[in-house]
């Protein structure tokens, strides 16, 4: 399902360009407590994780596509406060993204800069795409907001373009595994109806 979601999504882009989607980041609640991870809902339409500091790279050339996923991998500190995080092997069953394709997080800066690179890479990436919330006043509070930022201070040329609005005209049209799990929500809601209401009476 995710594999014809990203093909559907290919189809919309420019040749020559690369998408660029964060997963989100955990927010502090107090010193050592942390909100609980809510991710960005785009990126999980895309991608089927829901873990933070994920980035999903997909790359469109005249010739291919290509997808990568970077995660982070917990240390042994992150892992006693932040729990363990998904494994290259389930993250794999869950994207259907083969795991050759799935990369440590430390890994995608040096990947952009290939990506961007004219001698680096097998064709001049001229656009970026990224996942801008029009709805979202300040800009930069946003991962995306700030990473733009940062690429126009590092590097000169490209062309920045919002793919919020491919992504949600995406979403709105539900394939056939989100039309079953939404009438088995509905079903399993109208059955605790029935059953509280035979109790009442």
């Amino acid at each position: 399902m995710y594999q014809i979601r990203r093909k559907k999504y290919f189809n919309l882009l420019n040749e020559n360009s690369a998408t660029i989607l964060f997963s989100g980041s955990l927010v502090g609640l107090s010193a050592d407590q942390n909100y609980d991870f809510c991710v960005c809902k785009n990126f999980f339409y895309l991608a089927n994780l829901e873990q933070a500091d994920s980035i999903l790279v997909m790359v469109k050339t005249p010739t291919r596509n290509i997808t990568k996923l970077f995660l982070k991998v917990a240390d042994s500190h992150a892992l006693m406060w932040d729990g363990d995080t998904i494994s290259f092997e389930e993250a794999s069953k869950l994207s259907e993204i083969p795991q050759e394709d799935i990369h440590n997080l430390d890994f995608f800066q040096r990947y952009l800069k290939t990506l961007i690179s004219p001698s680096s890479f097998e064709v001049v990436l001229n656009t970026l795409y990224f996942d801008i919330d029009p709805h979202n006043l300040i800009r930069k509070r946003s991962k995306s907001g700030e990473f733009i930022d940062y690429l126009n201070n590092e590097y000169k040329g490209l062309i920045f373009k919002n793919c919020y609005e491919y992504i949600i005209r995406l979403r709105t049209i539900k394939d056939k595994e989100e039309v079953n799990k939404i009438q088995s929500a509905i079903n399993l809601c109208k059955n605790a109806l029935y059953d509280t209401i035979e109790k009442i009476k």
